[in-house]
């Protein structure tokens, strides 16, 4: 299979460039193996995107679901599975979840993927998680401690980042970073060079949310949770460091 960790030539073009924004990052790959393990069950990979992680555990043996609300990158996902024994794949948004889903002994929202969430979304989504868990079940979300830290705010822009795949130039440059009322708006420019010489330019922007491991302990425990620890993933070259707050159901 084509590993979710190498990026490769792709059908959509939305793909590769979400592996190229994402589908590199491995800092916090041993804590999700870790939990995995000791688990012992099924485990749920929320905004999973391209499989990043979904396809490691699966390979690692563990059984798996992988849900997203983009289906070119879950198009993506299943075109790397190594069979039909890969990840389950759920097309949905991770704050209208199928009531069906679940139960899980795992359940994983890697790369601060709540703070992608205004705070009534994230209500729901908390108050949701309980019924995803099996007994003894146990909540993976990774936050980073402050906006700044992920903008860079006061710090020169990264530099984009670049893959060339068989001649086509594809590259992600972030361009601009806005305040907005309780977080930040980041721009982006994806542009995509045909071998051709061609050129398309898109428009992105992400907006994340502030978002402390304190205020979400405190929200998730509002929602009928329980807190269960903190575990860090540390700062690499190209990206800052998170928290993950671990949480369980109340009993």
């Amino acid at each position: 299979m084509s590993s979710p960790r190498t990026l490769r030539r792709a059908t959509s073009p939305e793909v590769v460039f979400h592996d190229l924004e994402c589908g590199l990052y491995r800092a916090d790959m041993p804590l999700w193996r870790e939990l995995a393990a000791t688990q012992h069950g099924r485990v749920a990979d929320l905004g999973c995107g391209t499989g990043r992680v979904a396809l490691e555990l699966s390979e690692a043996g563990h059984d798996v679901t992988a849900v997203d609300r983009d289906p070119e990158l879950l198009e993506g996902l299943m075109a790397r599975r190594p069979s039909s024994a890969g990840p389950d794949v759920i097309l949905a948004d991770v704050t209208r979840l199928p009531r069906q889903l679940g139960p899980f002994s795992l359940v994983l929202a890697p790369m601060q993927l709540v703070q992608l969430l205004p705070a009534a979304q994230r209500t729901g989504f908390l108050a949701d998680m309980p019924r995803l868990l099996a007994p003894n079940g146990l909540i993976a979300l990774a936050v980073c401690e402050t906006v700044d830290a992920v903008t860079g705010a006061g710090e020169p822009l990264p530099d984009p980042e670049r893959i060339d795949l068989d001649g086509d130039l594809f590259e992600s440059r972030p361009v601009a970073v806005r305040p907005i009322d309780g977080g930040v708006e980041i721009d982006r420019v994806r542009i995509r060079r045909s071998a051709a010489g061609e050129s398309t330019q898109q428009a992105r922007i992400d907006t994340l949310y502030e978002l402390s491991p304190d205020d979400l302990e405190t929200e998730a425990v509002q929602a009928g949770l329980t807190v269960a620890g903190r575990r860090d993933v540390p700062a690499t070259a190209d990206h800052v460091g998170s928290t993950v707050v671990l949480l369980r159901a109340a009993s």
